[in-house]
């Protein structure tokens, strides 16, 4: 609670009313917050328009709030002004905070307005039917009428499918479904579900370091990955490859297993690489040649050649 005697001495000197600023934010966190969030989250698929509202409003008083603020900081001599202030500059950021809830879900709708749907490949398990599919993961509200969807994208009959599994799919995930890739904070669609990432090397482009997004981050990601070794990492010494698991050994002796456990155990650990597997691999001078096809979460595949 703010001292209304406080506020009082607020108004007299900048001739805002805050405790209605104060009484509004309070109104909005207890009544829409979770409407907000519950949108975001898959929870509830219909648009909260009178919160989101709400919140807009609420984030141009807070810069209103601001530049009232920056006119009268001389006036603002007492210790419990700056307390004050400190409340003031804490809503704001919560504001700010709330109004990227769509990227801190990584949901793939903003502002009311459903990015277009992700397509990504999916493979039929055994004996799993393309609704049990829907329903278990593309975020079907309802998974016995919406399987029609993925049947007519894949031009598929009844016959082109069997109990065995295996069949592969173009599939697209519910606009309402948020998506698990902790690594990624952002609205999720085809593009940023790759990643986005500062270039290895420091550069500067447009006066601003240079920004990988999109394929290019994703890329730079998995040669990363590729060419980590264990102790590269400070904070996960064990992750990455063995670096005498290869070099130096005779072709016969080479630990294939083990290097592609590590492969696997690498890639693990980032969660916008859908699946990966070697294409081809083969023993040259003092390393071993591998030809890798990896698959991002966007269903994109990548082919990348390297020497361990």
């Amino acid at each position: 609670m703010v001292d209304s005697n406080l506020l009082d001495k607020f108004k007299e000197i900048t001739r805002y009313g805050v405790d209605q600023y104060l009484l509004s934010y309070s109104i909005f966190t207890s009544d829409n917050l979770n409407l907000i969030i519950g949108y975001y989250s898959g929870i509830s698929e219909e648009v909260p328009s009178t919160s989101l509202k709400f919140l807009s409003n609420l984030v141009r008083e807070s810069e209103r709030l601001d530049q009232v603020i920056n006119s009268n900081r001389n006036a603002f001599k007492t210790t419990d002004f700056w307390d004050l202030l400190e409340l003031i500059d804490n809503i704001k950021l919560t504001l700010v905070t709330i109004v990227n809830t769509p990227k801190w879900s990584r949901s793939s709708t903003t502002n009311g307005r459903a990015i277009s749907k992700v397509e990504t490949d999916a493979i039929l398990k055994q004996r799993e039917t393309i609704e049990r599919l829907g329903g278990r993961s593309l975020g079907f509200s309802d998974e016995h009428q919406d399987w029609y969807e993925v049947a007519i994208r894949n031009d598929l009959k009844e016959e082109d499918y069997t109990p065995e599994g295996g069949t592969p799919l173009k599939v697209s995930t519910s606009n309402s479904k948020s998506y698990e890739i902790a690594s990624i904070v952002d609205i999720l669609d085809r593009e940023t579900m790759k990643g986005k990432d500062v270039y290895k090397k420091i550069t500067w482009e447009d006066d601003d370091l240079k920004v990988l997004s999109g394929n290019e981050a994703f890329l730079q990601t998995v040669d990363i990955l590729v060419n980590l070794k264990k102790g590269d990492n400070p904070e996960f010494v064990a992750d990455g490859l063995n670096k005498k698991l290869a070099a130096g050994q005779n072709i016969n002796s080479v630990a294939y297993p083990i290097l592609i456990r590590q492969l696997t155990e690498t890639f693990n650990g980032d969660d916008t690489i859908s699946s990966w597997n070697i294409s081809s691999i083969e023993r040259v001078q003092d390393g071993v040649f591998v030809e890798l096809e990896i698959r991002s979460k966007s269903g994109d595949l990548f082919n990348l050649d390297t020497v361990f």
